[in-house]
């Protein structure tokens, strides 16, 4: 017989039709020693938790779980450090502006953030220049899908110099400087740009 049906009879006031008085009789002593027993298991678990060594393992976890959160609080979180290519492209960087190990770590990392749209710009630029050189040999200079190809060319270019901007704009003014001056050579130096250069040089730590 189940839990509610047990619940049934006992909520009954009584006897159900068809049940006999020996039956009933036993169903009733079931019922009591069920809650005998659920009465039992709740008091041996009260009763256990103020035992001394429940006491004490209560109060070791609490104390684990302080300090386990006091740990993660306090410890500083790592920043990023560069991965060995970009030192490796940066190291003229390091020698010719006499950078400290903290000055050149700090430029590379801000060179390791932009990393990724980086390579994806010089992958977009290297890909228009080399549709438009097919253009021009398949189509001529003055043909129209050329002269597409060559505006798909400059806005690629455009966009890469805004980039390097962007970069430089956060790196030291040094340094700064020399990057832009070393990367121009693969991108159209504009009065725009060759402003910029001047502003940087100029620009206080």
């Amino acid at each position: 017989m189940t839990d509610p049906q047990l619940d049934h009879l006992l909520n009954s006031a009584a006897t159900p039709p068809g049940l006999s008085p020996a039956f009933a009789s036993h169903v009733w002593q079931e019922i009591q020693a069920r809650q005998s027993l659920r009465m039992s298991v709740w008091k041996r678990a009260i009763a256990w938790l103020f035992q001394p060594r429940a006491v004490a393992l209560t109060g070791a976890c609490a104390v684990l779980i302080v300090t386990m959160w006091w740990v993660q609080k306090e410890t500083p979180v790592q920043q990023p450090t560069a991965i060995p290519e970009t030192r490796a492209s940066l190291a003229w960087m390091r020698t010719t502006l006499a950078l400290s190990e903290e000055e050149f770590a700090r430029e590379c990392a801000q060179h390791e953030g932009q990393r990724a749209e980086c390579a994806r710009l010089c992958s977009q630029l290297q890909e228009a220049r080399k549709q438009l050189r097919l253009a021009q040999q398949t189509h001529g200079p003055g043909a129209a899908t050329t002269q597409t190809h060559e505006l798909h060319v400059k806005s690629c270019e455009q966009t890469a110099l805004q980039h390097l901007k962007k970069v430089a704009t956060a790196m030291n003014p040094q340094a700064a400087q020399a990057y832009v001056r070393q990367m121009l050579p693969h991108l159209p130096a504009d009065h725009e740009t060759l402003q910029f250069i001047t502003s940087t040089a100029g620009r206080p730590d």
